[in-house]
């Protein structure tokens, strides 16, 4: 018998693309700050795609 490797098909998701980051905003110090908690956010999903996408390539 003749092994056959079998790749495991992946996420979807992890084939996305990071979304654009927003301008900052020209308001208050406030409003500044929120978009800054946002954009780490935004870095945080991104990155945690990458990581996923970089694991499941391993187990290919």
């Amino acid at each position: 018998m003749q092994y056959v490797q079998q790749t495991p098909p992946l996420d979807s998701s992890l084939t996305a693309d990071c979304p654009q980051l927003p301008e900052p905003p020209e308001g208050d110090y406030d409003e500044l700050t929120a978009w800054m908690v946002d954009v780490i956010g935004m870095y945080g999903d991104c990155a945690a795609r990458h990581r996923a996408t970089v694991r499941a390539w391993g187990t290919l």
